[in-house]
């Protein structure tokens, strides 16, 4: 095998493998995997987090790089009341808060209380708006399930004080709003439903095993394996890799050596001539039977038998046939005087 096709063997062959290692890693990375808390446990893949409380509560969603809670986030409370929020940094920003009688969908502060732009809506139908939930005097509307509207201005108990017209922007921001809070429920619901496919496999997988000590001993023993795996993978690679370097190496020597002595042996045939003959003269004569070794009497003969064979050809009728005998035969004749034959 040419050398530079060997060395490209070795370039396949360690992107290969490291393509191999990469993907078999990112693949043990995605799977889901159980850890304990001191009040419960969690289901976990990647950065994505179901953690189930011994009260009975739940928080699913991802984390940041820091460890706090990050993007779409759903909360599952002691009492059945559910909560999708938007986290930042951390901290709460937005989203739907769910109630026996119905669910606030908006601005929300770090502590999970209602803020700024939002709305009530209830199971009866009606629908509470405010810009500014945060505040004790409160500004904006109270649809009733008839459609008719209270505007103005409201107390703290959500009783008219005075009826007043809302700024013309008021129902586009609370609109925007809305919308932004709306789409933690729906995103939410698409990434977890990622999450629960793998869920779904290690619950599966898992099944067989009848105590947490023994999943604690099979997990143990898997990851030595898979280490061990990889350990020897990484052990033949580098064998192969070293084993054909090496066999590149000497075949480039062995190339090298071959050509040179090629090249020795053609220099060799071109100055090979008989006795004091041109090579031209020489290479007739070899063509004719002669040998290097002969002497000239030999040569003599040997061109002597050549002659009487190519005169029998003489004789035939074909043109072309005759016509090469023709050119033989005087060839022949010519090489015999210079032999002085």
């Amino acid at each position: 095998m040419l050398n530079c096709a060997k060395v490209s063997i070795v370039k396949d062959i360690i992107k290969y493998f490291f393509l191999f290692l990469f993907f078999s890693l990112l693949s043990k990375a995605d799977e889901v995997t159980k850890y304990s808390l001191d009040n419960g446990y969690c289901y976990k893949q990647l950065n994505f987090h179901e953690c189930t409380f011994n009260d009975g509560s739940k928080i699913i969603g991802q984390l940041d790089n820091s460890g706090k809670w990050n993007k779409n986030v759903k909360k599952i409370y002691q009492n059945g009341d559910i909560d999708y929020l938007y986290y930042r940094n951390g901290e709460i920003r937005y989203g739907i808060r769910y109630f026996d009688n119905g669910y606030y969908i908006g601005d929300l502060t770090s502590s999970n209380t209602f803020y700024d732009f939002g709305s009530v809506y209830f199971n009866n139908g009606e629908k509470w708006s405010f810009q500014n939930w945060h505040e004790e005097k409160k500004l904006g509307y109270k649809q009733f399930p008839n459609g008719s509207k209270l505007i103005g201005r409201f107390n703290k108990d959500f009783k008219i004080l005075i009826e007043i017209p809302l700024n013309r922007d008021f129902q586009s921001q609370l609109d925007e709003m809305e919308i932004l809070a709306r789409k933690v429920e729906i995103n939410f619901k698409r990434e977890y439903e990622k999450f629960l496919s793998k869920k779904r496999i290690y619950l599966s997988n898992s099944s067989n095993q009848t105590s947490s000590s023994t999943k604690k001993l099979i997990s143990s023993k898997n990851n030595k394996d898979n280490q061990s795996i990889f350990v020897s993978l990484g052990i033949i690679f580098i064998l192969i890799v070293i084993v054909l370097l090496k066999n590149a190496s000497s075949s480039k020597i062995t190339q090298t050596e071959t050509k040179e002595n090629q090249n020795r042996r053609g220099a060799q045939k071109e100055i090979e001539r008989y006795k004091d003959f041109s090579l031209a003269d020489s290479r007739k004569l070899f063509s004719y039977g002669v040998k290097k070794y002969m002497s000239m009497p030999e040569a003599c003969k040997q061109l002597r038998s050549e002659y009487f064979k190519w005169m029998t050809v003489s004789n035939n009728p074909d043109g072309l046939k005759k016509s090469l005998s023709k050119k033989n035969i005087n060839n022949i004749i010519q090489l015999r005087k210079k032999l002085e034959c």
